[in-house]
């Protein structure tokens, strides 16, 4: 009897292309925030044994929506999210993958003007606004 093997694959974006189909980068990026995004409401109301709906009226949304969001079908606003992650008592972490962690850290945004901070000196001293 001949054992089967499966191929083991790094994202589901390997097994697609194994498929024939194919994402640019960019839809391959915005699938990731969306089922990221998803994935979190998901698990807070799981979490906190919520049903669609309770989380829904908390947020201020439909409960349509929200399952929309939770399934990734629906694209929603940089203005929404943050709703959302303010309703629910969360912090925003964007990191857009461009510069190194370390040098990310450096800056903040405060006041209408991101801010950097010498590693050396502790100065704060502003970069732009």
């Amino acid at each position: 009897m001949m054992k089967k093997t499966f191929k083991k694959y790094s994202d589901a974006f390997e097994l697609f292309e194994d498929l024939g189909i194919s994402f640019s980068e960019e839809e391959k990026l915005f699938i990731k925030a969306m089922v990221q995004i998803g994935g979190q409401l998901l698990a807070y109301r799981k979490e906190h044994n919520l049903t669609q709906k309770e989380l829904a009226k908390k947020l201020g949304i439909s409960q349509s929506m929200l399952s929309k969001i939770e399934t990734g079908d629906k694209n929603i606003s940089i203005k929404v999210l943050a709703k959302i992650i303010a309703k629910l008592g969360g912090r925003i972490r964007i990191s857009l993958g461009i510069v190194p962690t370390e040098i990310e850290q450096k800056y903040e945004f405060k006041g209408g003007s991101f801010l950097k901070y010498s590693v050396q000196a502790e100065e704060i001293r502003s970069v732009g606004a």
